[in-house]
């Protein structure tokens, strides 16, 4: 089956939006999501599972920064089921990983919002500016993230917020780049 594809400097990649294809595509990405959640998760198993999601983000990034921002709400829905399995994987309650899942989200979304603002529509990150240019974003963004993440993790079982906080930022930038 041949797709129409959108073309960046680079390379080109299938253009997610287009409707030969169906669901098969976002069913692809949520099913390499939740993937890379359980193997993100299976790789942090001693530590307290803060940094275990972002293999996923830094994956659904990518594609949306080659992708139309017309495809973007499809891969974000993947993203988020992708998440949502990987949360409830690990043990996670239902509405903690819900939770989780839409800070991902939010992260991801923000992430690609904020690179493409800075170094425009068409661009890769393949040249130094819009490299640069995604640094700043991958390392500004899961602040907020990072922040949010910890206010929904922080009871008393649990580490105490900055504790908290300082293991989900420390984690994110490195993640999404």
């Amino acid at each position: 089956m041949t797709t129409e594809r959108a073309t960046y400097p680079g390379s080109t990649l299938p253009d997610f939006r287009r409707r030969r294809a169906g669901w098969v595509v976002p069913f692809a990405v949520a099913a390499i999501c939740g993937a890379l959640a359980v193997l993100g998760i299976a790789l942090t198993a001693d530590t307290v599972h803060v940094a275990s999601i972002w293999p996923m983000n830094a994956f659904v990034v990518a594609l949306m920064i080659r992708q139309d921002r017309g495809a973007w709400p499809s891969l974000a829905a993947a993203a988020a089921l992708g998440g949502l399995v990987g949360n409830l994987y690990m043990d996670r309650s239902w509405p903690t990983a819900a939770a989780l899942s839409g800070i991902n989200v939010c992260e991801i979304l923000a992430c690609a919002v904020m690179f493409r603002h800075l170094a425009g529509e068409r661009s890769g990150i393949a040249d130094p500016r819009p490299l640069l240019f995604f640094l700043g974003a991958a390392v500004r963004v899961p602040a907020l993230s990072a922040m949010m993440a910890a206010i929904v993790l922080t009871s008393p079982p649990l580490p105490p917020f900055h504790d908290m906080f300082r293991h989900a930022y420390a984690a994110a930038p490195l993640g999404l780049m």
